[in-house]
């Protein structure tokens, strides 16, 4: 073995790490960040889930979902916070905390990034729009 590595013209090489997750694989990704999206996912979780490293598992997400690993949590939590403002007559701050947001003001510049309104002007034209409606 020593003298092939050595001395012969013969590549090791490493698994592929390009192309799209398996449709399970995507699929346990998706439901692990739906239920722990109320706190801090790391790469290495969502990349033990699929038996690969941090830096396999970032290409391959970007391949299979168009954007980072952590663009796509916030979008989720963005989401998620759409849901509760819709929803529930909660304070912001406890919004926050169920979306998996540090505070009330990483929600708003999170919010205002993606949605261009803050979570307040949010609510209010949602319910403008119910009563309208």
């Amino acid at each position: 073995m020593h003298i092939l590595r050595k001395y012969a013209a013969i590549e090791f090489k490493m698994p592929c790490a390009q192309g799209r997750f398996r449709p399970a694989h995507a699929r346990l990704i998706e439901d692990y960040i739906e239920q722990n999206i109320f706190r801090n996912i790391t790469l290495q979780e969502l990349a033990n889930i699929c038996n690969c490293t941090p830096v396999q598992f970032a290409r391959k997400f970007r391949v299979h979902y168009g954007m980072r690993p952590h663009a796509y949590v916030l979008r989720r939590k963005v989401e998620h916070a759409c849901h509760h403002l819709r929803k529930d007559r909660v304070a912001l701050k406890e919004i926050a905390l169920l979306a998996g947001f540090a505070d009330q003001s990483h929600l708003n510049r999170v919010f205002r990034q993606h949605m261009n309104v803050t979570p307040a002007e949010y609510r209010r034209q949602v319910c403008e729009h119910t009563v309208q409606a």
